[in-house]
C-alpha cells in the first residue's frame, strides 16, 4: 500500500502540512521563533528539490535524510515529488 510522501521525522516542529501533488511538492509550515542551522527531516522519498520561502536552495540527501541547513523563523519548505 502506498501511503505517498511521508515525514518520518525532523528536529524541528512542522505545524502543517498540505500535498500538492497537482504542483508536485510537500509543503511543510514550520513554526519557531528563531532561526536553526542545522536543519533535518528524515524523509520517506528522495526530494528532487527544496525551496524555503520560495527560493530554491542547496541541500543532501542520503538513506533517507534530508540536510538544508539554515531554516529561517517561521519558514515554509516545499519539497519536489517530481
Amino acid at each position: 500500500e502506498d501511503k505517498g510522501p511521508q515525514v518520518l521525522d525532523s528536529n524541528f516542529r512542522i505545524d502543517m502540512s498540505t500535498l500538492e501533488k497537482r504542483k508536485g511538492f510537500l509543503r511543510l509550515y514550520t513554526d519557531y521563533d528563531v532561526e536553526m542551522d542545522n536543519a533535518e527531516l528524515r524523509l520517506s522519498f528522495a526530494p528532487t528539490f527544496v525551496k524555503i520561502d520560495g527560493a530554491e536552495v542547496d541541500y543532501n540527501f542520503q538513506d533517507g535524510l534530508l540536510r538544508f541547513g539554515k531554516l529561517p523563523a517561521r519558514a515554509t519548505v516545499e519539497l519536489g515529488l517530481m
